[in-house]
């Protein structure tokens, strides 16, 4: 355990649903980042992350379709 030590996180969600909204596979990650990592590069690293993980499960599920969204969240 470390006490008072501050961390800067980046993270995501994917959810994948069959086309009548059931809920077929998600996930969340947290993942650090280093202090020389910007913002805008963390939300990079996190929407590619998220986009190929996702592409990834859709192929294991067979799904045929896919139609993503994109929901940009940044907390201070």
């Amino acid at each position: 355990m470390v006490k008072d030590t501050e961390m800067l996180l980046g993270g995501f969600g994917v959810a994948i649903c069959d086309s009548k909204g059931t809920c077929m596979w998600n996930v969340k990650k947290i993942f650090p980042l280093d202090d020389s990592t910007t913002l805008e590069v963390a939300e990079i690293v996190a929407e590619m992350t998220a986009l190929t993980d996702g592409l990834k499960w859709t192929v294991e599920l067979g799904m045929p379709n896919v139609t993503f969204f994109v929901l940009q969240h940044v907390d201070f």
